[in-house]
């Protein structure tokens, strides 16, 4: 007897070429929290006088810069703090919350990343231009606060964009079909009646 099939409903989700292990968002959010600690207690940069009438041309004064000392620096906190709590919507949040999250996690660590690109490129020029002694100069230096700066937004945004690569997504692909309205594919055999 011959059977006729039809089917109907999506496909099942093609599995992703990469994979992580399901460990990798929470190892890296755990070194993105020790790097944010770090860059609030290493200074991120410092100003210090030099010139011809200092010894040997050294620095003679210096005075340091912390995060929570910088407008700057206050921007980098709030920006950490918001990617955690993106971190949360993308690993325990909804199908779209996640790819909200995601998408929103790359953008704001973008800009946070240009942010400090600027005090970074500040390194070793001078900041003041004295005119009654053009010697003396005031010159930057960036210090190893700022670095891990960069390493606390790198890991947090790693973090979130690791959660859509991890291994243990059977969860999340029930999810994205019962929140598009979708169906698995359902076999349907009909036979002609005798």
């Amino acid at each position: 007897m011959q059977e006729d099939v039809m089917e109907w409903g999506s496909s099942a989700p093609a599995k992703l070429p990469l994979t992580l292990p399901r460990a990798t968002p929470f190892v890296l959010a755990g070194l993105g929290a020790v790097a944010f600690f770090a860059s609030l207690i290493n200074p991120w940069r410092s100003f210090g006088y030099t010139g011809t009438q200092t010894p040997d041309g050294e620095i003679a004064f210096e005075r340091a810069d912390y995060a929570l000392t910088l407008g700057v620096g206050t921007a980098y906190v709030v920006a950490a703090s918001a990617l955690t709590v993106l971190l949360a919507f993308a690993l325990y949040g909804s199908v779209r919350q996640r790819r909200t999250a995601t998408a929103a996690g790359g953008f704001l660590g973008t800009m946070t990343v240009l942010l400090l690109a600027s005090i970074a490129l500040s390194d070793g020029k001078n900041s003041v231009y004295y005119e009654v002694n053009p010697d003396i100069k005031l010159v930057v230096t960036v210090h190893s606060g700022l670095y891990t700066a960069f390493a606390a937004i790198v890991f947090l945004v790693a973090a979130t964009v690791a959660v859509q690569v991890s291994q243990g997504r059977g969860r999340a692909e029930a999810e994205d079909i019962e929140e598009a309205g979708e169906h698995r594919a359902l076999d349907l055999s009909v036979t002609p009646a005798p």
